[in-house]
């Protein structure tokens, strides 16, 4: 029997025929189930109207539990406390395991033992279970049974009068659920606007940030250019140089940290094109001509001329390897040595930075991972967000090593093989003119 509620004013007037009593009684319940909002009083009242008006000896609702089955309880009536509560329990069980997964009723007359179901509880001659259904859902089954007539034989199945309150039953677990599933709604749209609300609010911060940051580069590389002009015109032993060159060291900082805010503003949708990863490795090294120098450094150049293109977010791709390359000098003594290499191994394009920097003692690998670390030496800030955001974009995978030679190795490996064009439909082929950042 499905869900239709139009059907309630039709049983309710089979029945009506019984006495002007009971009619009342019906009536009343009808009025209680249709206005509760409490599912499970609504229910106690049809159980308890059925032993008590309409002549059931046990009548109970059960529901689906985790795996679907209509095992849990949820309303009864003439159930005593003592011992013949559990095999009743379990009896009405098994239909209702039976009803709910045919969504078919099905009844037992007679005090043999139906072997689907066992054997009946003790002083009921017929047993009928009518499963409640909304649509093809079984949201309940409805069991009932029945003591012999007064000659001991079984008693006729009262199906009219069950399938009235087994409407009654359904119609009150559809309103719940409804009540139910609007609260949840209810609840995630309200979660859903204040996340729209927060989002908006970090965009507008998140560009306020970005244009900060991009008006105060300007200054910075002004700061950076008279503190260098004024270096090349002091004498070679004034001991101004020092002061001069902890300014550019500091207007450098600042400058990358700017730039990592510019960079975390960028649409996080990828910006690929095909391209050569030695040439951003040598235009990351020309950025830095002026530190290497400055420093005497020593790079060891190993690029493989037989490198396949492969696609690149350049702007992303070139922030990593700055952030590498400084955070390697910047631990390096004067006059240090740095390799760069790259070549393919297998079906991956590897990159290796080397650097020869000291060592502490007793030093951490998770240390070794500064270039992208936060100043509390927990990954986090910009520099790791964007260093995860290439690895994603480009199935990359960076690993942070040393052996004998090479203190700190950072080695950097991207697929050829699946490499395959990761551009969104509709994005120009053609190479755009990229300002570097």
């Amino acid at each position: 029997m499905g869900h239709n509620p139009q059907s309630l004013g039709g049983m309710l007037g089979a029945v009506n025929a019984k006495t002007d009593g009971q009619s009342a009684e019906l009536l009343t319940l009808t009025a209680s189930v249709l206005r509760s909002t409490d599912v499970g009083s609504a229910l106690a009242a049809v159980a308890t109207c059925g032993v008590e008006h309409l002549g059931f000896r046990h009548l109970v609702i059960l529901g689906p539990d985790e795996s679907g089955r209509a095992v849990r309880l949820l309303a009864a009536s003439g159930l005593e406390e003592g011992k013949t509560r559990p095999g009743i329990l379990a009896y009405t069980r098994g239909l209702a395991s039976w009803a709910g997964r045919t969504k078919l009723p099905v009844g037992v007359t007679g005090s043999e033992q139906d072997p689907r179901f066992g054997p009946p509880p003790a002083g009921a001659a017929a047993a009928l279970a009518c499963p409640l259904l909304d649509g093809e859902t079984v949201c309940g089954v409805l069991v009932s049974t029945l003591s012999p007539d007064e000659d001991g034989s079984p008693p006729a199945l009262p199906a009219e009068e069950l399938g009235f309150l087994a409407c009654l039953a359904t119609e009150a677990l559809v309103r719940g659920m409804l009540r139910r599933d609007r609260g949840d709604l209810l609840q995630r749209l309200e979660e859903s606007e204040k996340a729209r609300l927060q989002a908006e609010r970090l965009a507008a911060v998140g560009e306020l940030v970005a244009e900060m940051a991009r008006e105060i580069q300007a200054p910075l590389a002004s700061l950076s250019g008279f503190a260098s002009r004024l270096s090349e015109s002091l004498e070679p032993d004034d001991e101004r140089h020092g002061v001069l060159d902890v300014m550019q060291r500091e207007v450098e900082r600042l400058d990358r940290l700017v730039g990592d805010q510019v960079e975390m503003a960028r649409s996080p949708d990828p910006e690929l094109f095909p391209d050569e990863i030695n040439r951003v490795l040598e235009e990351c090294l020309l950025l830095e001509s002026d530190t290497i120098k400055s420093r005497r450094v020593r790079v060891s150049r190993r690029l493989s001329s037989s490198l396949p293109t492969l696609l690149l977010d350049l702007d992303l791709m070139r922030r990593i390897f700055l952030n590498i390359l400084r955070g390697a000098m910047e631990r390096m003594a004067p006059g240090g040595r740095l390799k760069v290499e790259s070549k393919r191994k297998g079906n991956q394009v590897e990159v290796v930075v080397a650097a020869d920097v000291p060592r502490g003692r007793g030093e951490t690998l998770e240390q070794m991972w500064r270039p992208f670390l936060a100043e509390g030496k927990r990954p986090g800030d910009v520099a790791a967000q964007a260093l995860e955001r290439m690895l994603t974009q480009h199935h990359g995978v960076l690993q942070v090593t040393s052996d004998a030679e090479w203190p700190l190795l950072f080695r950097l490996s991207l697929p050829i093989a699946d490499n395959r064009d990761r551009r969104r439909p509709g994005t120009d082929r053609r190479r755009r003119n990229r300002r570097r950042a």
